[in-house]
């Protein structure tokens, strides 16, 4: 795993302040670092702090993390049973939700999985992603239909486009292909060409 560096300049005593050295400070790599939280003491000694007790520890750089760890290993108001790092979101500071994104993610679950529309209008369902994402706006099923012909519609005019972009020649090949799950009957056309890349 490579660390990513931040780099801050350090001012040199020479009268020029355009000249600077770039200093090089490491990223925390330890897990420990998403539950807790860096500060420094009225000495200006390095401290963290855990996210969940409100306890201040000495960090010293010097010593590791091995006691920060050993605290939240005993943590009494850390969930039981989650690994130390899961619980932090240093990892998704940079994201944006985007509610037409997941729908569009969702209508591939249920397309892949062969699922039935009507699984995003479960209770279940509604919970789960209202838990992993609060920002979740429920949709109903005939949203997701006209999402996926959407999906479709666009998906089709792209391979016209490459279609008529292509060779001359394209090569067809028919294949029946029966549901699971609803052991309806289909007819499968195939296209093999070769395109211009």
């Amino acid at each position: 795993m490579e660390s990513e560096a931040v780099t801050s300049s350090v001012q040199l005593e020479d009268g020029y302040s355009e000249y600077a050295i770039q200093q090089r400070k490491r990223k925390k790599r330890s897990k420990v670092w998403r539950e807790l939280e860096e500060g420094k003491n009225a000495q200006r000694e390095k401290t963290a702090t855990c996210k969940h007790c409100k306890v201040v520890m000495t960090a010293n750089p010097n010593s590791g993390t091995s006691q920060l760890k050993r605290h939240l290993d005993k943590c009494p108001h850390r969930p039981s049973g989650v690994e130390i790092g899961e619980l932090g979101t240093d990892d998704c500071e940079d994201f944006v939700f985007n509610m037409n994104e997941l729908r569009k993610e969702i209508v591939l679950y249920i397309i892949e999985g062969a699922h039935s529309f009507a699984t995003i209008e479960e209770k279940g369902f509604r919970r789960m992603m209202s838990k992993a994402n609060p920002n979740f706006v429920p949709f109903s099923r005939s949203t997701a239909k006209r999402e996926l012909l959407s999906m479709y519609v666009g998906d089709r005019d792209k391979v016209k486009d490459m279609l008529l972009k292509s060779s001359d020649r394209i090569c067809l090949t028919i294949d029946n292909w029966k549901s699971n799950h609803t052991y309806q009957h289909y007819i499968c056309v195939t296209a093999h060409f070769v395109d211009s890349a």
